[in-house]
């Protein structure tokens, strides 16, 4: 007789591993097609909205694991209606920012998500504005950048 488990936390330090029964016949109790969430500081995931509160925005994530953005970390302005910017029941993209050891509190942002989506455009412009002009002003640093983001024609 087999069971499927899902894990819930790891603890390094303590050397535990949270695990739950998954029910039979569900989805993720076959493995197909089942995707293994990690929610870890840094981590870019998608969830669903399940509440709206003062302080913030619940995101389910996965079976027993629910993330709050905080209404800093919306993205909204405060005089904004978060309602409608993250309607109950729709998908949104957030970052991890924290995850308490015990695995119960999830910060999440979708603010971080908008930005780094416009960090590769600017980090993509800045480049070949360098490499379109000369950088003689900037001294030897432009130099070490450039050669640490390599060469382009490899």
């Amino acid at each position: 007789m087999t069971a499927a488990f899902e894990i819930l936390s790891i603890d390094l330090e303590k050397k535990r591993i949270g695990v739950a029964l998954v029910p039979e016949g569900s989805a993720r109790a076959g493995g197909h097609g089942a995707v293994a969430v990690e929610i870890v500081p840094g981590a870019r995931l998608t969830g669903k909205v399940e509440r709206h509160e003062k302080f913030g925005v619940f995101v389910f994530l996965a079976p027993g694991r629910t993330g709050l953005i905080p209404m800093s970390e919306t993205g909204v302005a405060k005089e904004a209606d978060v309602t409608r910017a993250f309607p109950i029941g729709a998908d949104v993209e957030v970052v991890v920012l924290e995850v308490d050891p015990a695995g119960r509190r999830i910060r999440l942002s979708a603010k971080a998500v908008i930005r780094t989506r416009t960090r590769p455009t600017e980090v993509r412009d800045y480049a070949e504005r360098e490499d379109a002009a000369p950088a003689e002003e900037f001294g030897s640093l432009a130099d070490k950048l450039r050669g640490a983001l390599g060469p382009r024609d490899k």
